[in-house]
């Protein structure tokens, strides 16, 4: 209310919510039936259940969700929602957005949206569970990935709908966990790199070289080729949650993820339980040229096009393994010492070091 001294009278001022730009893809999810995940953008990025059109034993299952229908994920191999992505799913700047439901957490690395992958490295952008098994959301370049500040597990997977928004605006890449900001965001100026061997856009996993599949149910998935603000993201925040809860919820689903270490046992360190790393040689000599052969595994599998990266004395190498899992490197180091190799893991599953004998 302001007053105007010019005369009696008072006006009362009134600020309209935050308009919303529309989503470059919205995936509604509430066909209840059927292999396709319309997008309701106009864009044209339809999604299907499953890796084809056809009905597949682990298609995920349609039930009631926060708004209409949803799907429920269980874990298995080759259980999301595949979309072949137009150009507007490549942008630079971006919002990512989802509702998502667990009692307890789905995991670690466990993926409610991913943009395309690289062996058992990283998307282009993603939104998940991240190291603490709660939520995070990332972008990244060819070299690496920049991470937003975490929801803890206890805030998030509490058996409750939650909505959670990535975005990424140029200089920092932030989350927002019900239309309220987490953190302060993460700083960065990256360019996203949209040219990773797997291209497409997955809702409920990761399938890149390693399977990282969320158990839990998603709805109301949708990706905007800007980053939104704070204001409406709040704004429609509010939209959304005066929107009734549809007839039929179902509970949601709960208990230790797949895979799950026991309770009374501690996790095994990521090296035993993601990748074995052979080398052909443990030392390194000074001024000589020394041939280096990495072979990498996810159990007894071998992992094409994993990112390994050497770094030693006046060394450093990064090479991606062939369809045999096998990587061949010459180097001569200036000094003699320790020689890292490290299959890149983060922010993915699979990581792990080993450091050679001096």
């Amino acid at each position: 209310m302001v007053g105007l001294a010019a005369c009696c009278s008072l006006w009362l001022l009134t600020v309209a919510p935050a308009a919303r730009a529309a989503p470059a893809a919205a995936w509604h999810l509430d066909e209840g039936f059927g292999q396709i995940a319309a997008d309701s953008s106009g864009n044209g990025n339809a999604g299907v259940l499953g890796t084809t059109s056809a009905t597949e034993r682990a298609d995920p299952a349609w039930i009631p969700g926060r708004i209409g229908r949803a799907l429920r994920f269980v874990g298995e191999r080759n259980q999301f929602v595949t979309v072949h992505p137009g150009p507007v799913l490549r942008p630079q700047r971006l919002t990512v957005e989802a509702f998502a439901r667990r009692d307890g957490t789905p995991g670690r690395w466990r993926y409610i949206v991913s943009m395309g992958g690289v062996a058992c490295d990283r998307s282009s952008y993603g939104l998940y569970s991240g190291a603490a098994g709660g939520v995070s959301f990332y972008v990244s370049d060819d070299s690496g990935y920049v991470l937003s500040p975490t929801v803890p597990q206890a805030d998030i997977w509490d058996g409750q709908w939650h909505l959670v928004s990535g975005t990424y605006d140029g200089a920092r890449v932030e989350l927002y966990l019900d239309g309220s900001r987490v953190g302060t965001g993460t700083p960065t100026s990256l360019r996203i790199s949209y040219s990773l061997p797997a291209p497409d856009l997955l809702i409920g996993s990761y399938h890149a070289g390693c399977d990282l599949p969320f158990t839990g149910d998603i709805d109301e998935v949708r990706v905007w080729d800007a980053a939104l603000t704070p204001a409406q993201i709040r704004d429609g925040d509010r939209v959304i949650a005066a929107e009734p809860l549809p007839p039929g919820t179902v509970p949601p689903v709960s208990g230790a993820p797949p895979g799950a270490p026991a309770a009374n046992r501690p996790e095994a360190p990521a090296l035993v339980r993601c990748y074995a790393l052979l080398l052909n040689t443990r030392t390194i000599r000074a001024h000589r040229r020394t041939r280096i052969t990495v072979r990498v595994a996810h159990g007894t599998r071998p992992v094409a096009r994993a990112l390994v990266r050497l770094r030693g004395p006046g060394v450093k190498i990064s090479r991606l393994t062939d369809r045999a899992g096998t990587v061949r490197m010459m180097l001569v180091a200036r000094t003699r010492g320790k020689l890292r190799v490290t299959v890149r893991g983060q922010p993915l599953r699979c990581a792990g070091t080993f450091v050679t004998a001096r």
